[in-house]
Order: structure tokens, then sequence, then C-alpha cells
């Protein structure tokens, strides 16, 4: 993942300032991963609740990720590119998803769909919330949940 060349929320060695020191991306992958995959459990259990929109959306993020980032939850607001993709501008960032979750909301969440259109539907929610990247760090642990919420 390549950031922004004026990035704050990357340290001096290179990686994402986190809370818990990591000091490489290993270190801070691993541990993320740990403390994640613990939050994401944890909602199953005790959802958040919410609208299925963006704000429910940050919720869910800021709850999984909060013990790892202060901006957890947030809307990133520097530029992203991975790869040759360039990913939505911050700006355009809240637009987008606001779109996308009145046009689920206007689909009824999906309810009511067989099994074969619930995976079509869901593969172009996903592609969509991927190409708008909300957040600084990989967010597909966000959206599990949102399984979960249901």
């Amino acid at each position: 993942m390549r950031y922004g060349s004026n990035d704050f929320h990357i340290n001096e060695n290179g990686i994402l300032k986190n809370k818990l020191a990591a000091k490489t991306n290993e270190e801070l992958e691993n541990r993320e991963r740990d403390i994640t995959t613990f939050r994401i459990a944890q909602l199953k259990d005790s959802p958040i609740n919410g609208n299925f929109d963006l704000k429910h959306l940050q919720d869910i993020h800021h709850f999984i990720f909060s013990p790892v980032y202060d901006w957890a939850g947030e809307i990133r607001d520097g530029s992203l590119a991975k790869g040759g993709t360039v990913f939505t501008y911050p700006e355009r960032i809240a637009p987008e998803l606001n779109k996308l979750f009145s046009q689920l909301k206007s689909e009824s969440y999906l309810q009511g769909l067989n099994q074969e259109e619930i995976t079509q539907r869901l593969a172009y929610y996903l592609g969509e919330l991927n190409v708008n990247y909300p957040f600084r760090n990989l967010f597909v642990h966000a959206l599990i949940p949102l399984d979960i919420q249901r």
C-alpha cells in the first residue's frame, strides 16, 4: 500500500503509527491480526447497532481497530494507491459511500433474495467498498461483522 508522501499517519520507520509500538510492518500485521480477530469475535455476542450506513461502518471499524490505531473509524484523509490502482480521493469517500449505502437500503438490504442473487449483489457492494477504501488500513475485517449485525 502506498500512502501520500506527506502522510502524518506514517512513522519514522515507514509504517502506520500505532498504539502497539510495533516497529516493523510484520510485527504490526501480526499483532493487528490477533487483536482484530478477537474483537470481531466479540461482535458475535455484542453487535453494534446501526443503520447499515457509513456511520455504522465507521463504528464497526472503530470497535475493531481502536486498540491498534488512534484514528480507527475515521475516514482516511490522504491519497492511497496500490499497484496501478488509485483509490477514491478522500473528499469523495463520504459522498460515494453514502450513495452506495442508500442503494443498499433501496434494495431492502438484500433481504428476500435467493443465494445466487445475494452472492452477486454482495460481490458488487464489496467491490464498491474496496474501490472507495474508506480507512487507512485494510478494512476488510470491518466488513465481515456487517453480516453479524443483521
